[in-house]
């Protein structure tokens, strides 16, 4: 009878032994869910469930989201003199200019969010039947801006928006 209690106390162990290992391997796993971009100017972390793509047109990167591929993250480096109340307001003509139809502002402010100067401007716009909205954060440093967008079907946006601000949370600027 000692014989067994020991067995099966023995068997106990190994279990709670194996459960604690596989606690640890989730929670590894649960912080590792995303990757780490780096270039010379800035840092910041994104889900893994996103493809990075660099250099695309006029942007550092693009970020497209491998599940919801009508979402996507531009970040780019605005190197300017302008203040940025001046290079908003010329976005925003040159926008209402181009084939946007609808197009509408949401959000067009200043905050100060993780000691980070941002100025927020959230639109909403149609293009041919497909209406879209997009938020984007311009993060303030002098002689440059870092801009972040993100865009998605108006319908789909609160989605990706927590991988939105993931991403904004995790950029810190070298």
């Amino acid at each position: 009878m000692k014989t067994i209690k020991k067995v099966l106390f023995l068997l106990i162990l190994i279990k709670i032994f194996f459960l604690k290992i596989y606690s640890y391997g989730s929670n590894v796993n649960e912080n590792s869910n995303y990757k780490i971009y780096e270039t010379k100017d800035y840092t910041f972390n994104y889900p893994n469930n996103w493809e990075l793509i660099e250099k695309l047109a006029d942007l550092d990167l693009a970020l497209i989201n491998t599940q919801s591929p009508t979402a996507n993250i531009y970040i780019k480096t605005i190197k300017t003199n302008q203040n940025i109340e001046d290079y908003i307001n010329n976005e925003l003509k040159n926008m209402k200019e181009s084939l946007l139809e609808k197009f509408d502002i949401l959000k067009n402010e200043k905050q100060k969010i993780q000691d980070k100067e941002v100025y927020i401007l959230e639109y909403q716009f149609t293009q041919g039947t497909l209406d879209f909205k997009t938020i984007r954060y311009y993060i303030l440093k002098p002689h440059a801006f870092y801009l972040l967008t993100y865009t998605n079907y108006k319908k789909d946006f609160e989605n990706c928006l927590k991988d939105f601000y993931f991403i904004f949370n995790s950029f810190k600027i070298k």
